[in-house]
């Protein structure tokens, strides 16, 4: 009669003590992928390590009773397996690749940016706007009316520095047919007067942008077409070295907890509202669709499990998108899983008992 040997007490503890560490280390990145949750926030500000601690706590329960025989129980304890594979992976996904997911957004945004800026141009001439000269011309009558309402408002009159100015404006608007405007101190309250020539240096320029708007093109609204011709190109020089000098080539950590004040995130957000502000205005002026609306920055969310699911479907044909898979699936499931398959195949095996028959005299 011979019997299989039993796995050995030793081994036994070292796969539970195992078990207890991948379960250990699940539930506290299961707590850090819970914090941007803030649950229970009303209550406490550690809502997150009660829930991973019920989690864990069934995990434990229920690995036990798989252990011990329970088809049931294993059912239960896999299913509390991706509720931490799911958290866990929504804390190491951003927190390992959160610099590189800031510079893909980075990248995006740059070749929007450029994109657009070359549409915009071509929209430029199409509508009658020819080597932009009337973008530059407002630009300067908006500059001009600027400096004439501080002086007045400032140094309580209409001066020398003022009337210069105002002489530029005028010459300006002469070339679209305007007479231009004459202005004289009629007001001793520099509040009034200040106010007095802003309304009527804006009303020679909308009659610029009006008449603007009647020389082809098509354009509905030529105030908006130009203001959002005008802020995409400034947003262009403005934002284009600061994504390729700046933010792309940069390779610092970016710590989860500081997400919402990181200077690069917030610049990718100011940027983003910026062009959908200047392309919003084109949209309008031309009543079509050329530009699309472009979602918040992505990065902003960095932490959150909205962002963390959709950008892991977005990314996962990276190869850093499965490695966070794996580690996650190692930790959680696969671990487990194995020590639990050895160990049960172990406890079901009954000892092999072999008899053999007396040999015949």
């Amino acid at each position: 009669m011979t019997k299989e040997k039993p796995i050995p007490a030793l081994v036994k503890i070292g796969a539970w003590l195992l078990s207890l560490i991948v379960f250990a280390v699940g539930f506290w990145h299961t707590h850090l992928g819970l914090k941007e949750m803030h649950p229970f926030a009303e209550f406490t500000e550690n809502g997150s390590i009660a829930i991973a601690s019920i989690i864990l706590l069934s995990i434990l329960l229920t690995y036990y009773f798989a252990i011990n025989g329970s088809k049931k129980a294993l059912i239960f304890y896999i299913i509390c397996g991706l509720f931490f594979f799911t958290f866990n992976l929504n804390y190491f996904y951003p927190a390992y690749l959160s610099r590189q997911l800031v510079k893909e957004e980075a990248t995006f945004l740059y070749d929007t940016l450029q994109n657009y800026s070359n549409k915009a141009q071509a929209l430029q001439k199409t509508a009658g706007f020819k080597g932009g000269k009337e973008f530059d011309d407002y630009q300067r009558l908006n500059q001009l009316k600027d400096y004439v309402v501080t002086e007045v408002r400032d140094l309580g009159g209409f001066k020398t520095n003022a009337q210069k100015n105002l002489n530029e404006f005028n010459q300006i608007m002469r070339t679209y047919g305007s007479n231009g405007i004459q202005l004289t101190n009629d007001n001793s309250d520099k509040v009034k007067l200040a106010m007095f020539y802003e309304s009527h240096l804006n009303t020679e320029i909308q009659n610029l942008l009006t008449s603007l708007s009647n020389k082809g093109g098509g354009l509905a609204d030529a105030a908006n077409f130009v203001q959002g011709i005008m802020l995409l190109d400034s947003l262009q020089k403005k934002y284009s070295p600061i994504l390729k000098d700046s933010i792309i080539p940069d390779n610092s950590d970016i710590k989860l907890q500081d997400v919402k004040l990181n200077k690069q995130i917030n610049a990718l957000q100011r940027l983003v509202s910026g062009i959908n502000e200047a392309t919003s205005k084109i949209n309008k002026a031309t009543g079509k669709e050329l530009f699309k609306t472009l979602e918040e920055a992505q990065t902003r969310n960095l932490g959150k499990i909205a962002h963390t699911v959709a950008s892991v479907k977005q990314r996962i044909n990276k190869v850093d998108t499965w490695a966070m898979i794996f580690v996650c699936l190692l930790i959680d499931l696969l671990v487990p899983l194995a020590i639990y398959v050895l160990l049960k195949r172990k406890d079901e095996e009954e000892p092999v008992i072999r008899i053999t028959r007396p040999e015949k005299l």
